[in-house]
């Protein structure tokens, strides 16, 4: 079935007047949803280079004009990598990373808006705050270097990622809480191996679908390691009110990382392993 919803698509007129631009906004008033589907076009067959993270032509100022209406307002992000929104951030109701959907992306898209879906989408990849200082989820530390705004020429380091969203970043019409996380032992040796376990409810209303990120790192190296690296995920649907237990298997080769010479080695220390907000630790020995 279809329906046509008459007076839904509205021109968005750019260059006009200061009056004629608030004589618009006050028609945006009297609708109950307004939904911006910006973005690009599709690139993936031909050439798609850019040297500019804002959206492309005239959408950020027809977004800024729109998002002055006390409409509750929806952005929908149809692109193939992430376009600057953090000025618009704040106004929007909602945000929806579309990707390049292809054809039968219409479909899929107001199928999550409408509600009939409910989304589990994750993020896989840091969606940028700035446009020149992009880093991936798994940067160093050493990556976080900053010049400071209050004292010229002076650089800082931060241990947080100046993301507007990080890696593995996803909202849903329930929600998902994580407890319990805890190690099958507090050590383990090349020949061993460790089981990690925690628990996820659903604890909104609606019957839903959680992909669980396991994280690890290492606290302290002779060689500069990522913050964390993705190394297990797993999908768990789950109905209001029900539990699950998400378990994670980790061997010695899912700590190994190459040297300066780029040869696979394991080093000894303290490890620590995340999921979900949780985290706990383990230490690691050669024998």
């Amino acid at each position: 079935m279809k329906r046509t919803f008459y007076r839904s698509v509205i021109p968005v007129k750019s260059g006009s007047t200061r009056t004629d631009q608030l004589r618009f906004i006050d028609s945006l008033n009297s609708m109950d949803l307004l939904i911006y589907a910006g973005g690009e076009e599709p690139y993936c067959e031909f050439a798609g280079n850019i040297n500019d993270l804002r959206l492309p032509g005239q959408q950020p100022e027809e977004l800024k004009l729109i998002l002055e209406s006390d409409t509750p307002t929806v952005l929908l992000l149809v692109q193939g990598r992430p376009r600057l929104i953090t000025g618009f951030l704040d106004k929007t109701d909602a945000v929806v990373h579309c990707g390049l959907p292809g054809f039968e992306g219409a479909e899929a898209i107001s199928n999550v808006i409408s509600g009939k879906v409910n989304p589990s989408g994750k993020l896989p990849f840091s969606y940028p705050m700035h446009p020149h200082h992009i880093l991936p989820y798994n940067h160093k530390k050493s990556n976080l270097y900053f010049f400071d705004v209050k004292e010229a020429n002076k650089i800082v380091q931060t241990d947080d990622s100046p993301s507007l969203f990080p890696f593995g970043y996803g909202l849903s019409y329930t929600v998902f809480t994580y407890s319990s996380l805890k190690l099958s032992s507090g050590s383990m040796t090349p020949d061993s191996s460790i089981s990690a376990k925690l628990t996820v409810t659903n604890s909104g209303e609606r019957e839903g679908i959680e992909t669980v990120l396991w994280f690890i790192s290492v606290d302290v190296g002779r060689i500069t390691r990522p913050v964390k690296e993705l190394k297990h995920f797993e999908r768990i649907r789950l109905k209001p009110g029900e539990s699950a237990v998400s378990c994670f298997h980790i061997t010695s080769d899912l700590l190994l990382y190459p040297d300066e010479d780029g040869n696979p080695v394991l080093e000894q220390g303290d490890y620590s392993v995340m999921a979900g907000g949780q985290k706990t630790g383990f230490s690691f020995h050669q024998e």
